[in-house]
């Protein structure tokens, strides 16, 4: 099963901390979209090293190298992190508008909430919109997406297809219609996201430590749980 801290601890923490340099970071021309919550490797923020606490604006760039990741929290609430070698910019304004993450290459992991502002990955061959969903996209030839729980939209010029909680689907091109959706494989639970956490959001204590009393974590689980993870 996979485990969560209490939704409103992201939210906090990504206003939180665009809010504790007493308004500097709403003073710049672009607004604040996310907060970096974890880093490990060397990634890059607008072709500059990426450091942990820093501010992500609108229209920035994140790139991963490999062993790489990073974790971001949004100001909607919601949690992106990126896998190793990739490359996304952060195309949406926050807020009402929600946010839009342009995947140009690499794997990310989304968690959306329920009723908050939406949350896009544009993809090369499609575009995936989360509906209080956690989910995985990876690009490369094709575009894969695979949803562990609520659903996702997955769209082109080709049509729309919902994929729901333990289903993936696969987009070859921009040509093609993203296929009907299948159910995961084991070797679809990847845990790389887990890793990847920042210490506010970690999703399960470490070995023979208990989690801290001021993170609430609850745990939710899969309708169906896999007989086999990587």
């Amino acid at each position: 099963m996979w485990a969560f801290t209490e939704p409103r601890k992201v939210k906090a923490l990504a206003f939180g901390l665009a809010v504790s340099v007493g308004g500097t970071a709403f003073a710049t021309a672009k607004p604040v979209v996310a907060v970096v919550v974890n880093v490990k490797g060397e990634p890059w923020l607008d072709g500059k090293p990426l450091k942990k606490n820093a501010f992500v604006y609108l229209g920035s760039v994140i790139e991963t190298r490999a062993g790489g990741c990073v974790a971001a929290a949004l100001v909607t609430g919601a949690e992106v992190r990126l896998n190793e070698r990739t490359e996304a910019r952060l195309d949406g304004g926050g807020g009402r508008e929600g946010t839009s993450v342009t995947l140009v290459s690499g794997q990310v992991w989304i968690r959306h909430l329920q009723g908050k502002a939406g949350l896009q990955v544009r993809a090369p061959q499609a575009v995936v919109a989360a509906s209080g969903a956690e989910a995985d996209v990876a690009v490369g030839s094709r575009t894969a997406v695979r949803v562990y729980e609520g659903s996702v939209d997955v769209t082109n010029d080709r049509g729309k297809q919902p994929v729901a909680a333990n289903q993936r689907t696969e987009v070859g091109g921009t040509d093609q219609a993203p296929q009907a959706p299948t159910a995961l494989l084991p070797k679809d639970f990847e845990t790389w996201h887990t890793g990847c956490a920042g210490q506010d959001l970690q999703t399960a204590p470490a070995p023979g430590r208990a989690a801290s009393p001021t993170l609430q974590i609850r745990r939710k689980p899969l309708k169906t749980a896999p007989s086999e993870r990587k």
